[in-house]
């Protein structure tokens, strides 16, 4: 469904209560691309006649901030599908790396306390981050509830079961709606690779181990080329660049008086102006 300038507005004015939406303004083509189109056919100049009747309508990237997490469970299956069905252009979420090498969908390594229960339903003392996802077993963790308890910062927030999808079974149930939808797969990703150099080891493998699982997945599903991947590390905008250099990969930073952008501003071939604070 191609949207016009005027129905993302409206769109957005209807949305902009929701927390879970993060609006990028960056201005880029909405819809699908027509078939047979190409970068060479979108270089070629055209008549001013042409020029009027190739013009296409421009929009907002209107992004589901870890899905839709101000009324479903954060980067999950339900709140993902949530948001494509609300009209976002970009989903944005989180990986970790699981104890089978597998990309998960989770903001920390480690379950939540606010918003987890352990695989017997037990809830999770505050700053408990002895449930480490990269070393408990799949079959345990596909226990742990994390959507029941809801979420003490979006009181509405429904309470539905929920566990921590892999990237595959997110991109298979994507790729499985697109067959019965008439909506085109257009949707963008924005991945946040959840990698930090003390946590080798502990939380995750290294880096180029960490970023070669995600795009793995990502290549598997064809789907590289709409994928934007950001993290804290710059060893994961490192490897992503020596892995696939077309990929746009962006450094998130907090704004004041972090290190880590001084040190990625000064290591090529990432100049200041491509870390992007937070």
């Amino acid at each position: 469904m191609a949207l016009t300038l005027s129905d993302l507005t409206l769109r957005f004015l209807r949305l902009s209560s929701l927390a879970a939406f993060v609006v990028i303004g960056t201005v880029i083509q909405s819809g699908c691309a027509p078939q047979g189109s190409s970068p060479k056919n979108r270089e070629t100049s055209p008549t001013n006649g042409e020029a009027h009747q190739q013009a296409q309508p421009r929009s907002l990237d209107l992004q589901g901030h870890r899905g839709m997490r101000a009324h479903w469970p954060e980067n999950s299956l339900l709140g993902m599908e949530e948001a494509v069905a609300s009209g976002v252009t970009t989903l944005e979420m989180d990986v970790v790396i699981g104890s089978d090498g597998q990309p998960l969908l989770s903001h920390e390594p480690w379950l939540n306390a606010d918003i987890c229960r352990t695989p017997d339903g037990q809830p999770i003392a505050e700053h408990d981050r002895s449930w480490n996802l990269y070393t408990m077993r799949p079959e345990d963790l596909a226990r742990c509830d994390c959507g029941l308890q809801g979420h003490p910062r979006f009181p509405q927030q429904r309470k539905v079961p929920t566990t921590k999808p892999t990237l595959a079974t997110l991109l298979t149930t994507l790729s499985h709606q697109a067959e019965v939808d008439s909506a085109c797969q257009s949707v963008r990703f924005n991945i946040e690779l959840k990698h930090r150099p003390e946590g080798d080891g502990v939380y995750h493998p290294d880096a180029v181990t960490f970023t070669q699982a995600v795009v793995d997945v990502l290549d598997e599903f064809g789907v590289t080329a709409r994928t934007t991947l950001q993290s804290f590390s710059p060893e994961v905008l490192e490897a992503i660049h020596a892995m696939r250099p077309v990929v746009t990969g962006k450094h998130v930073h907090n704004a004041v008086g972090n290190k880590e952008a001084d040190h990625i501003g000064n290591r090529k071939p990432f100049p200041p102006e491509k870390a992007r604070p937070l």
